[in-house]
């Protein structure tokens, strides 16, 4: 490990790193969160106060469809971001460039004060290509799916070996874009969670609070974005 060039406080671990550190703290019924953050939480955390399509966010993208957010919506944010932040156990940040990558470290540094671990490497965006990680973890486990496509996810961590599985019951409506669409999936997730539960989530930023749901319930909270919905393909054809 190494100290990161771009979070002084930060050490550098692989996303091989972050499973193995997941799965033992489920084997210990330790709580974890994994968070990352990309394009839209850094315009978050950098512009809390510009709703979606606003002309000046400047660099960063405007929120795509699907993710039309108010200007209050957006500010209520940063608090829950900070709050998530600072307790994760690591960070990821998702791009190969050093500038963005700077950009991105500066947004976390300024809402906590710095991380213990970040990983930096593209392989968070592949999670299907560390199965054999990926079913330790999951293996005799219960598992939560919640995100776009859960169904699929929820397939897969059944034929990696997990107990018993359950998908965000909006799963067939599964836009957030209130606090209030919000907190009926963050009700539910809390209720559903316990020692040593697995939670998978791909809902854009709002995965980074619903993380720290799941570990302040005493879960594993992993944001692993859209790299989920590569799972069942690929499990169904080396599983």
């Amino acid at each position: 490990m190494q100290v990161s060039p771009v979070m002084a406080k930060a050490t550098v671990v692989t996303f091989s790193a972050v499973l193995d550190a997941a799965r033992i703290a489920a084997g210990q019924g330790v709580p974890f969160s994994f968070l990352r953050i990309g394009d839209r939480t850094t315009a978050i955390i950098h512009h809390p106060s510009l709703a979606y399509g606003d002309p000046n966010v400047d660099s960063y993208p405007a929120f795509p469809i699907g993710w039309r957010l108010s200007a209050g919506v957006i500010a209520a944010f940063r608090p829950k971001l900070a709050l998530a932040f600072a307790a994760a156990d690591v960070v990821g940040i998702i791009t190969p460039n050093a500038k963005q990558n700077r950009i991105r470290a500066a947004a976390i540094e300024a809402l906590t004060g710095g991380i213990r671990y970040v990983t930096t490497s593209l392989d968070m965006r592949q999670p299907h290509a560390h199965l054999d990680r990926l079913r330790l973890l999951l293996a005799g486990r219960t598992v939560l799916c919640a995100g776009m496509g859960a169904s699929s996810w929820q397939t897969a961590s059944s034929r990696l070996g997990a107990e018993k599985t359950y998908i965000w019951p909006l799963e067939n409506s599964p836009s957030v874009t209130t606090w209030e669409q919000y907190d009926v999936v963050a009700r539910w997730i809390t209720k559903m969670t316990g020692p040593r539960m697995v939670a998978l989530l791909g809902i854009g930023p709002w995965s980074n609070p619903l993380a720290h749901h799941v570990k302040v319930a005493g879960g594993i909270g992993l944001n692993l974005g859209h790299g989920l919905r590569h799972l069942e393909r690929v499990i169904g054809r080396d599983a």
